[in-house]
């Protein structure tokens, strides 16, 4: 991969199911033949505790006033596929989960993790 070709981007399952934003950002084979994948992932600030005597001073930052997508999980346990919402979707209800990368939205949708709401028809 050259400086100019963007890190392609991943999405991150953990073992309770979340599903997460990623950047692949290297990968190894172990001794044993397992897979090991670097990442970068976005996860909520109040996951992580800054090391004391780190300077965070220069970190980028970013405000974002809204979401471009929101994802309503099923309505009944058991139920595997949610409903993608515009994020300003008035009928988006239940539990919601934002999000903001187009690829991952259009996964849902291609892979039937989520239908399309019906009212707000979301096309990212």
């Amino acid at each position: 991969m050259s400086d100019a070709e963007p890190e392609p981007r991943v999405l991150v399952v953990l073992p309770d199911g979340q599903v997460l934003n990623g950047i692949l950002r290297g990968r190894r084979r172990d001794p044993e033949g397992t897979w090991w994948y670097q990442t970068t992932v976005d996860i909520p600030a109040t996951s992580v505790q800054p090391v004391p005597g780190q300077d965070y001073s220069r970190v980028p930052t970013v405000v974002q006033d809204t979401y471009p997508w929101q994802l309503e999980a099923p309505g009944t346990p058991g139920e595997a596929v949610g409903v993608l919402h515009r994020g300003d979707c008035t009928v988006a209800g239940g539990r919601l989960v934002p999000v903001s990368d187009p690829v991952q939205a259009r996964l849902f949708l291609r892979e039937g993790w989520a239908t399309a709401c019906e009212t707000c028809r979301p096309d990212p």
